[in-house]
């Protein structure tokens, strides 16, 4: 080992880096004697810190990184949510508009109908309940005597006419339609103008139809012809239409005609209709019915 370091000491190499020793030495004397050691110092610590400086940078860029998208996470989630709101309120508007012009439309109808009778004074309401085993297809409206509804007023919607109610309460009522045996209404043919009743029955109301009798043998009353309410009785205003003229027979007495009306309403799927409260020869007492009760016979 001895050996070894002697022949260091002698070779070029320790020549060399004596020689390079005394450089660095000098060039650091000579910098303090100019004033840039700070500078040099400076360089040297540096050069020894620039890969913890690059490593720390690395480290701070990504953690800004995972901040920023999760910050950018918890934005676009709260976006999302008003989004939905929005969308969902949006939903609700559209809804309720379209239920606004269903009823507009239902109400400019009904003004051509008012038109003709100018002293009507009409009340809406909604179908709120049916009665299942009512082979007549009575229901419940949302409207009842606080609305100024009686027992009796017609009911109607801007295609025809309905039925009449049956019970009124504070709030809602209950609704006999035209398919009810305990219901006659007054007509005539738009076209012929010959009279006669429609009355319900068991028959045809289970098909959804009514019946026309009274109806003089020499008619000429053809189907497809529209039937008219007449207003004779008070029960019902004029000129509501009623339904159209399906079949005409003759009645087995042989003395009149009878003829089968598809009413003007699909009684099954009315959801709105229209309470008369008062019009122009309305009764101010009817006789009622010996049969209260439409459901008895169900």
């Amino acid at each position: 080992m001895v050996i070894g370091l002697k022949e260091f000491f002698k070779s070029k190499r320790f020549l060399i880096l004596v020689v390079v020793l005394f450089l660095i030495i000098g060039y650091i004397v000579g910098a303090a004697r100019m004033g840039s050691l700070k500078g040099l110092t400076s360089d040297f610590i540096g050069f020894v810190t620039a890969p913890a400086k690059k490593a720390s940078a690395s480290i701070s860029a990504a953690g800004s990184s995972f901040l920023r998208k999760f910050v950018m996470a918890d934005a676009i989630s709260r976006e999302n949510e008003r989004l939905r709101e929005e969308n969902q309120d949006l939903k609700d508007r559209l809804i309720e508009y379209e239920a606004t012009k269903q009823e507009l439309e239902e109400l400019k109808k009904y003004t051509g109908l008012q038109d003709k009778n100018s002293e009507q004074v009409p009340v809406s309401g909604m179908v709120i309940a049916r009665d299942p085993d009512n082979k007549y297809c009575s229901f419940s409206i949302d409207v009842g005597t606080l609305d100024g509804v009686k027992k009796n007023d017609p009911v109607i919607t801007s295609h025809g006419l309905v039925g009449l109610v049956w019970e009124a309460n504070l709030s809602d009522s209950r609704v006999k339609t035209i398919l009810d045996p305990s219901i006659n209404v007054g007509v005539y043919s738009s076209k012929t103008f010959d009279v006669g009743i429609v009355e319900g029955t068991l028959e045809y109301a289970i098909e959804r139809l009514t019946k026309m009798r009274f109806i003089p043998n020499e008619s000429q009353m053809a189907v497809g012809d529209t039937i008219i309410s007449s207003g004779v009785g008070g029960t019902f205003p004029k000129g509501i239409t009623v339904g159209t003229v399906k079949e005409i027979g003759k009645e087995n007495t042989g003395t009149s005609k009878y003829a089968v009306i598809e009413p003007a309403v699909d009684i099954t799927s009315i959801k709105e209709v229209i309470v008369i409260i008062s019009f122009r020869g309305q009764a101010s007492q009817l006789e009622e019915p010996e049969n209260d009760d439409s459901g008895a016979d169900s």
